[in-house]
């Protein structure tokens, strides 16, 4: 691991992880962040749900230039194919 520093401020520069190093957290390692090589993983392991909180969330492409899901607070939920919308939640359902 190439950790830069940490002071009382926390991290203050970029926390840089070698392949197949983790990140964890919660007293048991419930939650783990990593990269393998080939993959990326936000593991929770165990069965207690994993929480995205925002009033206005995104899943995109590594480029940011093509979505694939986009949520918003007391709006529609919706979905895209080939960075076209093809479905979304509206008050009266989808």
């Amino acid at each position: 691991m190439a950790l830069t520093k940490i002071d009382d401020r926390g991290v203050t520069y970029p926390l840089d992880l070698l392949d197949n190093e983790k990140i964890r957290f919660g007293t048991g390692n419930d939650l783990q962040i990593y990269h393998n090589n080939n993959e990326n993983y936000v593991d929770c392991t165990n069965s207690n749900p994993l929480f995205i909180q925002s009033d206005l969330t995104y899943l995109m492409s590594e480029d940011g230039n093509e979505h694939y899901i986009k949520a918003t607070k007391d709006g529609a939920v919706e979905l895209y194919y080939d960075n076209v919308k093809t479905f979304a939640t509206t008050t009266n359902g989808a």
